[in-house]
C-alpha cells in the first residue's frame, strides 16, 4: 500500500520519463528525427503537468518555483522540437 502511494505521488515524472525513454529508443533505432520530436514533446508535457498540478502533487517535477520549472521544461522542449524540425533530411 505504501509503495502504491509513493508511485502514485511520482506518476508525473514517470510519465515524462516514459516519453523520454520512448524517444531515446527511437533515436537508438535510427529514427533520430522522430525520437527527438518525442523527447521534445515529453519535455513540453512535463512543463504542462508542472503548470496544472499543485506543488504537492507534482512530485519530483517540482524542483524550483513553478514559474522556473515551467519555463525551463517548456524552453528545452520547444528547442528540441524546433531543432528536430529544422534540420534538413539527408539524402540516402
Amino acid at each position: 500500500m505504501i509503495v502504491v502511494r509513493r508511485l502514485a505521488r511520482e506518476l508525473p515524472i514517470l510519465v515524462v520519463l516514459a516519453g523520454f525513454g520512448a524517444g531515446v529508443t527511437l533515436v537508438g533505432l535510427h529514427y533520430w528525427r522522430k525520437g527527438l520530436f518525442v523527447i521534445g514533446l515529453a519535455l513540453l508535457f512535463g512543463g504542462f503537468i508542472r503548470l496544472v498540478l499543485p506543488t504537492r502533487r507534482a512530485g519530483v517535477l517540482a524542483v524550483r518555483g513553478r514559474t522556473a520549472d515551467v519555463l525551463t521544461l517548456a524552453s528545452f522542449g520547444a528547442a528540441v522540437v524546433l531543432i528536430s524540425a529544422l534540420v534538413p533530411p539527408t539524402e540516402a
